[in-house]
């Protein structure tokens, strides 16, 4: 809660109540300066396939 994300409406659909965002269409018109500015305040921690399914497996209780 509280978050603010980097996002550009592309699109509207009022009929079904959606709203589609693009990460890439807000960065399209920033300068490589306001970019890089994004990534250093924002680091992207890479991830392997095994570390991502590891976090939704249930962990066993201790005994």
């Amino acid at each position: 809660v509280g978050d603010e994300l980097p996002l550009r409406v592309i699109e509207f659909d009022k009929e079904n109540k959606r709203i589609i965002l693009s990460a890439l269409e807000y960065f399209k018109d920033k300068n490589k300066e306001e970019i890089e500015a994004y990534l250093l305040a924002h680091p992207n921690e890479k991830k392997e396939i095994e570390d991502a399914s590891a976090e939704l497996e249930p962990q066993p209780k201790g005994r």
